[in-house]
This record gives structure tokens, C-alpha cells and sequence, in this order.
């Protein structure tokens, strides 16, 4: 409901890359891993089983994959042929990405995003992309020191306004003086 840690850049990239180191320590070929990560191990043991060959394209001869992991295979391997000199395939004047910087911050608490936006200087929507894997404005409650993303050199910002915030919300004191024909809900509102 709160969180889908699925999209979560660093977390998902993590576990594929532990997914795929136990693929190629099983199947000692990056073409069979590839094709094992896209349609399931099931289909790659069942294939190395029925054949003595232990390439992907000697494979496929004899047990045919589908065509979504075929095609896969191939444009991955295309792909690192290309990258490893992208200009003598007509890949010239490429502009590549800077990484995404970021820095990382312990909340300890359900909090607003928007609040959070406010103690880094920084927008809401800002945060929203460093942070895909939450699916509401807020950091999931029942989460205890949840690890959020935040835009790079904002962190000193906000240490320092939330070391502010935790001291206004202990030396604030809330008086409510109770009315006759108040419920529960209006005195806690």
C-alpha cells in the first residue's frame, strides 16, 4: 500500500545483479543467464537436459526458446558488440548521461514528503523521482528508519532542519481545555 520496492534504483539493481551472479555460477554462460532471467530457469534446465550442447544458439537449434527471449539474447549481445566501439557501427557524437547523484537520510518516522522537500530546499516532486518506490506523499508509517533518497548536497540542510523540527516538537506544549459535549475525535483533532 505504501511501498513498492520493486522500483526502489539501488535495491532492484542489487537484487538482479545477485540474481544474476546465481544464474552464471549455475549456468557458466551469459547467453543462458540472459535467456534464464527472461523466460525462467525451468525452460534452460529443460533444454541442457534434452541436449549435449551448452550454448544458448546450439540449444535453441534443438529446443527452440520463444522469440521474446531469442530476440533478447541477441540484442544484448548486439548491443555489447556496439558498445565496445560504438563508432564503427555509426554511433558518433554520443551524449552520455552524468550518473544521478544523490544522498541517502534516515527517517525515523512516518513523514510528509513535502515536509521533508522543505528541510532539504528542494521540491516535492524532486523527491518523488529520487524515490519511486513510494507509492504515497509520505514515508510508509510501521517503517522504522526508512532510507530515503535525496537530492545530492542537500543533506547538512537537512539534519539541520530536522535536528530544528525535533526541537520545536518537544519544547512545544499543546493545551486543550475540554468542552462539555466534545467527542473523543474533536479533542484529538
Amino acid at each position: 500500500q505504501w511501498l513498492d520496492e520493486r522500483m526502489d534504483f539501488e535495491k532492484s539493481t542489487q537484487a538482479a545483479a545477485c540474481y544474476l551472479k546465481r544464474l552464471y555460477r549455475e549456468f557458466g554462460s551469459w547467453d543462458l543467464v540472459v535467456a534464464a532471467y527472461n523466460a525462467g530457469e525451468a525452460p534452460v534446465k529443460k533444454a541442457l537436459c534434452r541436449n549435449r550442447g551448452k550454448k544458448f544458439w546450439d540449444l535453441n537449434k534443438r529446443t527452440p526458446f520463444n522469440c521474446e527471449t531469442v530476440n533478447l539474447v541477441s540484442q544484448l549481445m548486439a548491443t555489447i558488440i556496439i558498445a565496445q566501439e560504438p563508432s564503427a557501427y555509426g554511433f558518433t557524437a554520443l551524449n552520455y548521461q552524468k550518473p544521478r547523484a544523490y544522498d541517502s537520510v534516515t527517517i525515523p518516522e512516518a513523514t510528509a514528503l513535502e515536509r521533508i522537500a522543505q528541510n532539504c530546499g528542494c521540491t516535492l516532486s524532486e523527491l518523488q523521482q529520487l524515490n519511486p518506490s513510494l507509492k504515497k506523499d509520505s514515508t510508509p508509517p510501521a517503517y522504522p528508519d526508512f532510507q530515503l533518497y535525496i537530492p545530492h548536497d542537500t543533506k547538512k540542510l537537512y539534519v539541520a532542519a530536522r535536528a530544528e523540527d525535533t526541537k520545536a516538537k518537544h519544547t512545544a506544549q499543546n493545551k486543550h481545555i475540554i468542552k462539555k459535549g466534545e467527542t473523543l475525535n474533536q479533542i484529538a483533532q
